[in-house]
């Protein structure tokens, strides 16, 4: 929910409870990427990698239900929505990308990889877009840099990527208040 005030400018509410979720996470992502650098062997034993890929997937997730919330908000459908505001080099959507990776991380353990999906096309397909193999190790760690554009990514970084995505959903929608 977003409250407008008369001057123009307002409160996302629901993009201040994303940041709230993702600031405990964020920190718990850095210790854990400090980890995989400072001591590989280790970090392989402990299955750090695992562990910032599920934390970095949560977080995909949770920005997910800040585009259906939005959306509903408006009164549109998801699939409409996700085309809008900021762009990746490779002419995919910032929203549409998150999209793809909370998808990854929820269904990726369940698809059957000797069939056809549409969906997990579309998710690959994506993914290779913005030069990430879905074979990779890391690929939501791979993802959250690819979509940020830094390799020192944060979790927090993605706040004004979805605040942009927010602008533009109202600018295509001005009349819901």
């Amino acid at each position: 929910m977003r409250l407008r005030f008369p001057n123009g400018e307002g409160i996302d509410y629901d993009l201040q409870l994303f940041e709230e979720i993702v600031e405990p996470i964020d920190r718990r992502l850095g210790t854990v990427q400090a980890l995989i650098g400072r001591n590989p062997e280790f970090a392989d034993m402990t299955d750090a990698h695992d562990v910032a890929e599920h934390l970095i997937g949560v977080v995909l997730a949770a920005a997910q239900a800040y585009f259906v919330t939005a959306a509903r908000y408006h009164g549109i459908s998801k699939s409409q929505v996700l085309p809008m505001g900021p762009t990746h080099p490779s002419g995919h959507s910032i929203a549409r990308l998150i999209n793809h990776g909370a998808n990854f991380w929820k269904h990726a353990d369940e698809w059957d990889w000797d069939s056809s999906d549409p969906r997990r096309e579309a998710i690959l397909s994506a993914f290779r877009a913005v030069g990430i193999d879905h074979a990779e190790r890391v690929p939501l760690s791979c993802l959250l840099i690819a979509v940020v554009g830094d390799r020192r990514a944060r979790l927090r970084d993605l706040v004004p990527l979805m605040d942009g995505w927010r602008a533009a959903l109202e600018a295509a929608h001005p009349d819901c208040d």
